[in-house]
């Protein structure tokens, strides 16, 4: 009981001093938010079978396929993220303004283990392009949707059509990004494109969502994204926690290039010092 009072006053001493001295403002809900996941009970992770270098496990009844020289350690949190119901999950891709029934396509960026791709495609999404540049995961995601008839790309979603490097931490390969990161001790050559590549490559139309959770690069996906955002006007789902500012530059370069769009800030993320919003919401209006 202590230690459950001490986490709750931690957390809303957080919240109460944001309200002075916070560019964002942070709402009593978003700290409620906070100190549910800080209370999230994880899934356990059941592996079925090691074949041919990778291994096939379930989660939650839901089966997936990852690499056997990764680490699994982090993928149960991970999967909370994706999964848990909206009104417990500051960092869910799920609002009640966004039918994914409805949606025409999805580009997932940031594809990784493959949980949003899963969560699109059982709420109906009709075509769902997995983005990823890490090659031994594309392999994966091939295998956990064989049949499903998802489209993978190997590469980074970013500002231009480039060779870039990719930043790889093996002990936490969930947070690799084109941005030098703490632990970072491998560098890959990664293909990058853009949203606006993908949408003329597929011919996208109709309504869609851009979802993105790339460490830090979402602005960059963003700036690639300028043609569609203005004339498809996508809904957008973005994590933005990545740096302090992340939230307001995603809301302006939307704004700059389709003033008919609703911004959301959602949840207040106190991990980091000073507290961001985890997500970035933009709704076609």
């Amino acid at each position: 009981m202590f230690l459950k009072m001490r986490k709750i006053f931690q957390v809303y001493s957080t919240w109460f001093s944001t309200i002075k001295q916070s560019m964002y403002h942070f709402k009593f809900s978003d700290a409620k938010l906070f100190y549910d996941e800080l209370t999230w009970r994880v899934q356990s992770i059941d592996v079925i079978q090691h074949q041919k270098g990778y291994v096939k496990y379930s989660i939650d009844k839901k089966i997936f396929f990852w690499p056997e020289n990764f680490q699994m350690n982090e993928l149960p949190w991970i999967y909370n993220e994706i999964f848990v119901p909206f009104e417990k999950n500051p960092n869910s891709f799920v609002h009640p303004d966004l039918d994914y029934s409805k949606l025409e396509w999805v580009i997932d960026a940031g594809a990784h283990e493959g949980f949003f791709t899963r969560l699109a495609l059982d709420a109906g999404v009709k075509k769902v392009i997995a983005v990823e540049p890490l090659e031994e995961l594309i392999d994966t995601l091939c295998l956990t949707f064989a049949g499903e008839g998802i489209h993978v790309e190997k590469a980074v979603l970013g500002k231009d059509i480039s060779e870039i490097n990719l930043h790889v931490d093996p002990g936490h390969i969930c947070e690799a990004s084109t941005f030098i990161q703490e632990g970072a001790t491998e560098s890959r050559k990664v293909q990058q494109i853009t949203v606006d590549h993908l949408v003329k490559k597929y011919g996208l139309s109709g309504p869609g969502l851009i979802k993105a959770d790339i460490e830090g690069a979402e602005m960059d996906c963003l700036i690639g994204a300028q043609i569609t955002l203005k004339h498809l006007s996508p809904f957008v789902a973005i994590a933005v926690y990545h740096s302090q500012e992340n939230a307001e530059k995603c809301a302006k370069i939307i704004e700059s290039c389709n003033q008919n769009y609703k911004k959301e800030f959602r949840g207040m993320n106190a991990h980091h010092k000073p507290p961001r919003p985890y997500m970035l919401f933009g709704f076609p209006q």
